[in-house]
């Protein structure tokens, strides 16, 4: 399995767990894999601000849910994760670990796309839509919105858990997502432009099944011309960040491909979207974007673009935790 996961899973496996999920005060601590949200929320403060933790252990942040994140991944327990906050938070973990744990191989260092996912579910964006009674007026957006977004959410987590897993644990190396057997590696970019792909398919399936869903509330919430456009509309893309870069891409980058008119019921506007997040993510600027999309040639990968605020913890103190 390797050394990334050993001291963590060591840790969780000397003891009995058959949990590792979320409960709401450590009286209802019923596994030693629980976590509380003081938990998370010690590893997502902490890892921004770079404090130092207090907690008991090797001084790292959130190592309850830390832990929790190891053994859900070896275990295959992405139900554990039951809000879009506490899925922010997994993808946050995740990746921080791609970029600094130690003895991550060097081939997923620049996996770029479990970025867009924790900037996309953050607090600020997406994970916000838990907090519908505060931010619905402000949004302008309706309840069946809420009941999409959190409903394509939890589907996204499922699909996208299963590829962790074997980014991490089996394959070590990026491989092709949609693939049932994949061998061959990728670089980074490529496995990040196929994770958009994968994703979108996932977003289409879902909705194909689950047109009910679709009301004409949710068709207008995601109307170029409704306030809350933007808001709404980065959770079904899976490109978040602030609604200035968003509307960049959507008014410049997008157009500069042929999409005049960004609409999110279609699937090839909602890859362009992905991808040109992904392209900003690498690094890369427009005009790379732009000759990917036209001409189809890919530039390689590469390990610039970095999401803001992710280099924040200390690398070492973060290795600590998964080294021997």
């Amino acid at each position: 399995m390797g050394k990334l996961w050993c001291a963590v899973v060591l840790a969780v496996a000397i003891v009995s767990q058959s949990s590792a999920k979320e409960v709401g005060s450590t009286a209802e601590i019923a596994s030693t894999g629980d976590w509380i949200l003081a938990d998370r929320n010690d590893w997502l403060l902490k890892r921004r601000s770079a404090i130092a933790s207090m907690i008991p252990g090797p001084g790292i942040p959130g190592i309850r849910f830390l832990n929790a994140f190891a053994f859900n991944v070896k275990n295959d327990r992405p139900n554990d994760y039951t809000t879009v906050g506490q899925r922010h938070a997994f993808y946050d973990a995740l990746s921080y670990a791609l970029h600094f744990a130690a003895d991550v191989p060097q081939e997923l260092r620049c996996v770029r796309f479990f970025d867009a996912a924790a900037d996309v579910t953050a607090t600020y964006s997406v994970g916000a839509v838990e907090l519908w009674k505060i931010i619905k007026d402000a949004a302008g957006l309706t309840p069946d919105t809420e009941n999409l977004l959190i409903k394509t959410n939890a589907e996204l987590f499922a699909r996208n858990f299963k590829v962790i897993q074997k980014l991490m644990l089996t394959w070590r190396q990026p491989r092709d997502p949609s693939a049932a057997a994949p061998t061959e590696r990728l670089d980074a970019l490529d496995f990040d432009l196929k994770m958009v792909a994968f994703e979108q398919g996932t977003v289409e399936t879902f909705l194909a099944a689950n047109s009910a869903l679709v009301t004409v509330n949710v068709r207008n919430d995601l109307k170029a011309a409704h306030p809350g456009f933007d808001f709404a509309g980065q959770f079904l893309t899976g490109q978040g960040g602030n609604v200035a870069r968003r509307k960049l891409f959507r008014e410049t980058w997008l157009p500069a491909v042929g999409i005049a008119n960004f609409d999110f019921f279609k699937k090839t506007d909602r890859v362009a979207m992905g991808e040109a997040y992904v392209f900003f993510l690498h690094g890369y600027d427009l005009n790379k974007y732009k000759t990917y999309k036209i001409q189809g040639t890919k530039p390689a990968a590469s390990c610039k673009g970095v999401l803001p605020g992710l280099a924040s913890l200390n690398r070492l103190a973060f290795g600590s935790l998964y080294s021997n």
